[in-house]
């Protein structure tokens, strides 16, 4: 049986790798934060990093899949939070300043 171009492809596709993503640099580019956030999410979230044998601190690498699915998974287990005004409003929770304390019981009066 000839293999057709749709055949070959598809091989090639599963033997095809996740992009891997060298260093805290492009792995902060690839999930739109800083670095800071992504080495804090590592250590106290659970962010899959890898680390290069013998590489030293700086050498780390993340697979991009495996990112993907940690922010899938982070998403579905985070509790939903209202998004509409008239949600918070229901709630009884405002949003504007007119009901922030008055700034005459703010302030000290010297006689």
């Amino acid at each position: 049986m000839p293999l057709t171009f749709s055949d070959d492809r598809a091989k090639t596709e599963r033997a095809t790798p996740a992009p891997r993503l060298d260093g805290w640099k492009t792995i902060a580019t690839y999930l739109d934060k800083a670095e800071r956030t992504v080495k804090r999410w590592e250590a106290d979230r659970g962010l899959p990093i890898h680390r290069v044998p013998g590489g030293g601190n700086a050498a780390v690498y993340a697979i991009a899949a495996e990112l993907d699915a940690w922010l899938e998974s982070n998403r579905a287990s985070e509790p939903e939070s209202p998004n509409s005004s008239e949600q918070t409003k229901a709630d009884g929770i405002s949003t504007n300043s007119e009901n922030s304390w008055p700034a005459s019981s703010m302030s000290s009066s010297s006689s």
